[in-house]
């Protein structure tokens, strides 16, 4: 996995966070929690089942949470995937910072990944 920069998504953005707030259902969380930790102090981590349906309960939650512990250097990060399913819930958190961190698979050595398939796909002709 190839990890960017954490991208903003609601109208509060912050220049310089320091802070975050885990927010993940997806089947396995460790690689973005272990990426997270390396770029924030991770303060809370809200880990849900894969495919789990965010109900507004689940937003308010997240919500006390970034207003308890948060503090003016604290963002709230999910994946891409989940900020879908946050998207109905949009008006409850339209005002916090929250944050996606965008990742991409990569493959390496990519041209020993190339070669494979060329061989094959030669090979099934």
């Amino acid at each position: 996995f190839a990890y960017s920069n954490i991208r903003p998504q609601g109208e509060n953005r912050m220049k310089h966070p320091e802070k975050a707030i885990a927010l993940a259902a997806i089947a396995n969380p460790k690689p973005f929690l272990n990426e997270l930790k390396k770029r924030f102090d991770v303060i809370s981590e809200h880990l849900y089942r894969d495919h789990h349906r965010f109900r507004k309960s689940d937003v308010l939650r997240l919500r006390r949470d970034l207003q308890q512990r948060g503090d003016g250097s604290t963002v709230l990060v999910t994946t891409e995937k989940d900020l879908t399913r946050l998207l109905p819930y949009k008006e409850l958190w339209a005002d916090l910072p929250v944050y996606t961190l965008p990742v991409k698979v990569e493959i390496s050595p990519k041209n020993e990944f190339d070669e494979l398939i060329l061989d094959y796909v030669g090979k099934s002709k």
